[in-house]
């Protein structure tokens, strides 16, 4: 069973107005997806400068601390001592640039929202949540990791799936989109695959559904409000996509977030 630490959302400049922090020891696992180009994480003496969609994850017994102001994704918790999950967070360890975020902050998100509630069986969703988290970062480094091919092309991607996440409610043509990373539409569609495993379209889909959860789960919005603040033509193929990509319709899945506090 994972014990959850600390999840939120960590705006640096909240809590510390210092240039530097002060070096601590790590005592739990912390997961960390960063969200600006600013600020430096120090890792047992090794400086990994801050980039949006820098990936970093600390075990315990690093020696860390942090130059400048950044915000990130956050996650702390501690799993059982022999816990299957553990040899996965040991070979994660360290910084990596991911070439896609847009599930890994979904989860996250999630992760917050689920820690905010006060539901039966709060502990497991949140144990589910997190092996989920590892397992969608493990996945996603070592896929990308077997596309040598792509893999001079994986920061260009990395802009371009933070331009879909952008702009996910606006109709983006596929040209439209290889004309971010200067490719042929054809070249970019394999490209794209090649490094995040998924077409442009699927992309784009998997990035308004996942927005369309929140907003379902967080919002006082209409289903037709949600349906085209998402990006979706018409309430009918809202319902069709979100069904096939979660198994409810967004009516049942936003019943089954109605939470009594």
């Amino acid at each position: 069973m994972i014990l959850p630490g600390d999840l939120r959302y960590y705006v640096s400049e909240k809590y510390f107005s210092g240039e530097i922090t002060p070096l601590r020891i790590v005592e739990l696992y912390e997961i960390e997806l960063i969200t600006t180009d600013w600020g430096i994480s120090i890792i047992n003496g090794q400086e990994y400068p801050h980039k949006n969609g820098n990936l970093l994850v600390a075990i315990p017994g690093d020696k860390r601390c942090t130059k400048n102001k950044f915000e990130c994704h956050s996650v702390k918790f501690m799993p059982d001592e022999n816990d299957d999950i553990i040899p996965y967070l040991k070979e994660l360890a360290g910084v990596t640039q991911m070439a896609e975020t847009g599930k890994i902050e979904k989860i996250f998100n999630e992760i917050y929202g689920i820690s905010l509630r006060n539901q039966a069986g709060k502990s497991l969703y949140l144990d589910a949540k997190i092996r989920e988290l590892t397992a969608v970062i493990y996945q996603n480094i070592h896929t990308f990791s077997r596309d040598v091919k792509y893999k001079r092309y994986v920061k260009s991607i990395s802009l371009c799936t933070k331009f879909i996440q952008k702009n996910s409610d606006k109709h983006l043509s596929l040209r439209e989109l290889a004309a971010t990373v200067s490719l042929s539409p054809s070249f970019f569609h394999s490209v794209f695959k090649g490094v995040t495993g998924k077409t442009p379209y699927e992309y784009l889909t998997e990035c308004r559904i996942g927005k369309a959860e929140l907003l379902l789960g967080n919002s006082a919005l209409s289903i037709e409000e949600i349906s085209a603040e998402c990006g979706f033509s018409s309430r009918q193929y809202f319902d069709t996509v979100f069904k096939k990509q979660i198994g409810k319709t967004p009516s049942e899945y936003r019943k089954t977030m109605e939470v009594i506090i």
